[in-house]
């Protein structure tokens, strides 16, 4: 299943104009509430045993399906936590990116598409 950046986009601006269709009466709080809502949720899964993460996955990713564009999940280095992870993303038959520099040690699963 494929998520298209004009669905992404289109979804986006439509939680931007929500957004500023609220503005607050002070510029601070305006800026402050679209910072606070770009903020991607993140689970870090340093600390965890390597037969802990499949469940930690899912329960990260059933709060957060269908409640915004994307989340991150912080695996480290790890061969076995990023195949851990990446089978249960798949298991949900979600979109991620993996390996980018931008995403060393990190793996970042797009949470919206037709069907979610």
């Amino acid at each position: 299943m494929v998520v298209s950046a004009v669905q992404v986009k289109s979804t986006f601006g439509a939680m931007i104009s929500f957004i500023c269709s609220q503005k607050p009466a002070s510029e601070k709080n305006f800026y402050k509430k679209i910072r606070d809502f770009m903020k991607t949720p993140t689970l870090d899964l340093h600390g965890y045993e390597h037969h802990e993460v499949p469940n930690a996955v899912a329960r990260f990713i059933e709060d957060w399906l269908g409640k915004g564009l994307f989340i991150d999940v912080i695996t480290g280095n790890s061969e076995q936590m990023i195949f851990e992870t990446i089978k249960v993303i798949q298991q949900y038959e979600l979109e991620y990116m993996t390996g980018l520099p931008a995403y060393q040690g990190k793996v970042r699963v797009v949470m919206y598409d037709e069907y979610h």
